[in-house]
């Protein structure tokens, strides 16, 4: 005989005691008994706090939007970009995203009917699939809308992206020697928006970890003249740096640990351009 118990409200995406495997309703449990046996009793604890191992990250999706709740009454819902190709992320006819809903553990395909910019900032109208009024989409407040890690709009030569680009070691132009790894990416943009004086700024800069020592940072501007050489496949760039540079380009951990983050790096890769593609667009 199959025993079905519900021991409280449901939660979606909690592990299942029983089977250790995430199911749709926390507080359903299965057991097998017989009329000599006792009743199983499955008490619906409190999810624990999600492991790393299920960031989206490492279930290989990128965020490209969040859902900020419903617009109108025909079931379209508010959506924050998180993407700097918003278009194409949000507003593609028919074109097939993930959902990870609030509460679940994995994203879930769902389909873009279309989408349309919005008057607010960074925010765009989108119609979901299966979506068809305010309730539905107030179930979803906060939901991620996300793409495959591999799924990238092409860019033009000169272009990277700012996830492609952290991480990367860095070596010294000409002399082959490891100075470290780009441990962090501002763009122009997100700089000019969190410094008195934005004339200051003229380009990307480069947050260079020396040694692995998370103590020793310097900037390095993103132009051609500094880092002649980008080599993505080969997980490395190389820096030619005037003397003098790297010891004056030292970043002050105190302000920068207090400043705004300039850079969410859960959020879809920024399209990096170097100076050299600058000039050829």
């Amino acid at each position: 005989m199959l025993l079905f118990c519900v021991t409280g409200a449901s939660q979606a995406g909690a592990l299942s005691h029983v089977s250790g495997r995430p199911s749709s309703g926390a507080g359903l449990c299965a057991a097998r008994r017989s009329r000599h046996s006792e009743l199983v009793i499955v008490h619906n604890r409190p999810q624990e706090k999600l492991s790393d191992d299920f960031s989206l990250e490492k279930l290989g999706y990128i965020e490209v939007g969040v859902l900020l709740g419903p617009h109108g009454y025909k079931g379209a819902a508010k959506v924050r970009s998180l993407s700097d190709f918003p278009k194409q992320r949000l507003a593609e006819e028919n074109s097939l995203r993930y959902l990870k809903s609030p509460n679940r553990l994995y994203p879930r395909p769902i389909k873009i009917l279309r989408g349309q910019k919005a008057a607010q900032e960074e925010t765009w109208i989108v119609w979901l699939e299966g979506l068809t009024s305010p309730e539905e989409v107030k179930t979803l407040k906060g939901g991620r809308i996300c793409v495959k890690v591999g799924d990238k709009p092409k860019v033009k030569r000169g272009e990277y992206y700012v996830r492609d680009l952290v991480g990367l070691k860095v070596r010294l132009y000409g002399k082959g020697a490891l100075l470290g790894a780009v441990n962090d990416v501002y763009t122009h943009e997100e700089l000019t928006k969190h410094i008195r004086n934005p004339s200051k700024v003229g380009h990307d800069m480069l947050e260079i970890m020396i040694d692995d020592n998370e103590e020793d940072l310097v900037l390095v501007p993103f132009v051609k003249q500094l880092v002649p050489v980008v080599d993505i496949e080969g997980g490395e760039i190389l820096i030619d740096p005037p003397e003098g540079l790297l010891d004056v380009a030292k970043v002050n951990l105190i302000v920068r640990r207090g400043a705004p983050r300039l850079f969410l790096r859960a959020a879809e890769g920024t399209a990096l351009e170097s100076e050299e593609g600058r000039n050829e667009s």
